[in-house]
């Protein structure tokens, strides 16, 4: 499923159904997530924490920087910071960042066009 984030979605939504009355469970341990209606699991997916955003400080904390996330849900963001590096991006190599949301939605951007 490729095209942007917004295209898969509502392919997904229009593919699988996951509102109303459906259930979900995720699990950061094994980075999985799993929709479910009636007892019954019809969709799961691969989760990757990006980063993280503290409210209270005002700053946002990559994933591969965060060494309390479980690795798995940390999955490949690493590619993320070499592409920073390999292209002098400097918000991607920095471990965290002060909190604005342009920055932050850039970062989120350019995650999803260096890992599709």
């Amino acid at each position: 499923m490729g095209g942007q984030p917004r295209d898969r979605q509502a392919l997904m939504v229009e593919r699988f159904g996951p509102s109303g009355d459906v259930r979900y469970h995720w699990s950061m341990d094994d980075a999985q997530i799993a929709w479910s209606r009636d007892g019954r699991v019809f969709l799961t997916g691969r989760l990757t924490t990006i980063g993280s955003v503290s409210t209270v400080q005002q700053s946002w904390l990559w994933s591969w920087a965060n060494e309390s996330l479980p690795r798995a849900v940390v999955g490949d963001i690493e590619r993320v910071r070499r592409f920073g590096e390999e292209n002098d991006y400097p918000v991607l190599p920095w471990p965290g960042f002060d909190h604005h949301l342009e920055l932050v939605a850039e970062a989120r951007l350019v995650t999803y066009n260096s890992t599709s």
